[in-house]
C-alpha cells in the first residue's frame, strides 16, 4: 500500500456517535488526495468502536485505524496517540460535529501545504450554527 498523502486525526472523547458519523462522511467524500484515517479515542466510557468499525465497512473503507486508549491522558496524549499511528507527512486533526467545507478541501489544504515548504499549517476556519 502507497503512503497516504495526508492522515485525518479525528479526537474523540464521549463523542456523540452522530456527529462522529456526519465528521467522517465529510472526511470520505474528499477528492483528488489519498488519506487515511486515524480515530484517537481518550479513554470514552463508550468508544463506540464496533459502531464506526461497521460504518467504516458499510462505505467499503479500509485505511483507518482506531486507538482506543483504555483511559483518559488529556487532548495532548490523546493527539500523540494517535501521532504514533500516522503513515503521511502530514496530518490534519478535526473534532466529532466539525466537518470540511467540501469535497475539495483536504486538496486544498494538501496544496497549500505543498507551496508553503513549512512544517505547520494552519488554514482559515468557518463556523457556524
Amino acid at each position: 500500500m502507497d503512503k497516504p498523502q495526508i492522515a485525518v486525526e479525528v479526537l474523540t472523547y464521549n463523542s456523540d456517535l452522530e456527529k462522529l458519523k456526519l465528521t467522517l462522511n465529510s472526511i470520505l467524500i474528499q477528492k483528488n488526495i489519498d488519506f487515511e484515517i486515524i480515530i484517537a479515542d481518550d479513554g470514552s466510557k463508550n468508544s463506540n468502536e464496533k459502531s464506526i468499525r461497521q460504518f467504516f465497512e458499510d462505505k467499503d473503507f479500509e485505511k483507518y485505524t482506531i486507538v482506543a486508549n483504555k483511559q483518559n491522558q488529556g487532548t495532548v496524549k490523546n493527539v500523540i496517540s494517535g501521532l504514533e499511528k500516522v503513515t503521511a507527512d502530514y496530518v490534519k486533526d478535526i473534532s466529532p460535529g466539525d466537518m470540511f467545507y467540501d469535497e475539495n478541501t483536504l486538496y486544498d489544504f494538501y496544496q497549500e501545504i505543498q507551496k508553503s515548504n513549512e512544517d505547520v499549517y494552519f488554514g482559515k476556519a468557518c463556523y457556524y450554527n
